[in-house]
């Protein structure tokens, strides 16, 4: 989840993400098929089988399946990516049956996304199973970053930043940087401590967004009118870096300040790009936690998704978390500062099957 930062951060601002106890678990086999089989329950997908073009791209054996392609595309890019290093490093790519678990993504029973970072944890989750299992050792954490960024980048068309693939590979709470201009010098990851004052609730608007859509919006906006872009990023930017020094030497009510003015300047964003980033829900939530005395914004691009609500003391959480109650929204009982990716051998099976978190 961002807590601060989205759209800044494309623009080189720091930004701060911290990882969710929300995991996707790919478990890989040996198979004795020449092929690769993939499990995806949570998509209904079941046993599918793809191989590896010679020109290294992922290949649907059966007709019928490349209808679902949209709906795989960072799995396969992931088995792209991962062919591709094997290849550099004169390594052959071993079949294996994959198997996917990516439910806590969504929202119980409906199955709306609930926009934490869903595809980051995907593309880690795979790239980092796939290395490992055809490979000696588990991957360098920084370099598994990078091959994951490319990956990731590749499957969505060069949008977004990456916070969320750098949260998924180290965990924790992170001060994440990418270079706007160079972009292909390497991005920059701190690893920070949780302020101990400062209360964190998660709250489900109850409708999923399009990130894609979202940045695509703002990017019209920034190419119609650069001059007033500049401005507003500046601004958000200046917030943002404000924000992580005030989060670093635990100043919350400066942060407290911070994170509000921010959600203002999300506003004007949303309204000058014609983009709805904060959404009626968003709206709604920021007034019920500012006036049970917190700070509210949405985690990442908005227009629904999950919105934060921020406080210095519990006494005030527990009053925000009722007035939200009161109000029919989800809180979410999510857990902050979740582990990065971790590979181990499956219990009780053979050292050559692994599942990576």
């Amino acid at each position: 989840m961002f807590l601060l930062g989205e759209y800044a951060v494309l623009e080189g601002a720091p930004a701060l993400v911290v990882a969710v106890d929300r995991f996707a678990r790919t478990s890989i086999r040996p198979t004795d098929r020449d092929h690769f089989l993939i499990d995806v329950p949570a998509l209904d997908i079941f046993e599918l089988p793809v191989t590896l073009h010679r020109h290294e791209e992922v290949q649907f054996l059966r007709e019928k399946d490349v209808v679902i392609s949209k709906h795989l595309r960072f799995i396969i890019s992931a088995l792209e990516t991962a062919n591709s290093i094997l290849r550099a490093q004169s390594r052959n790519f071993i079949p294996g049956s994959i198997s996917l678990e990516i439910d806590g993504f969504f929202s119980q029973p409906a199955m709306m996304k609930l926009g934490i970072g869903a595809s980051a944890a995907t593309t880690v989750a795979m790239l980092a199973g796939l290395l490992r299992f055809n490979a000696a050792g588990p991957p360098d954490r920084f370099e598994l970053l990078q091959n994951a960024l490319k990956s990731h980048h590749s499957a969505q068309g060069n949008l977004g930043s990456g916070a969320d693939i750098a949260a998924s590979v180290f965990g924790g709470v992170i001060r994440f940087e990418k270079p706007a201009k160079n972009i292909s010098s390497p991005v920059r990851v701190q690893q920070l401590a949780m302020p101990p004052d400062l209360n964190i609730q998660c709250i489900w608007t109850g409708k999923s967004a399009s990130t894609r859509k979202l940045i695509q919006k703002v990017n019209g906006f920034k190419a119609a009118y650069p001059l007033d872009y500049r401005g507003l990023l500046g601004r958000l930017a200046q917030l943002s870096a404000d924000g992580c020094s005030a989060f670093q030497r635990k100043d919350i009510k400066s942060f407290l300040t911070i994170v509000r003015r921010y959600h203002q300047q999300l506003v004007i964003l949303g309204q000058s790009s014609r983009a709805p980033i904060i959404t009626a829900e968003h709206q709604q939530l920021a007034e019920i936690v500012r006036r049970a005395g917190g700070a509210y914004k949405p985690s990442g691009a908005g227009g629904g998704d999950l919105g934060l609500a921020f406080s210095h003391c519990t006494s005030v959480m527990q009053n925000i978390s009722a007035e939200i109650n009161g109000f029919g929204f989800q809180i979410m009982n999510l857990k902050t500062g979740a582990p990065g990716v971790q590979i181990k051998p499956r219990q009780n099976e053979l050292n050559d099957r692994f599942s990576t978190t």
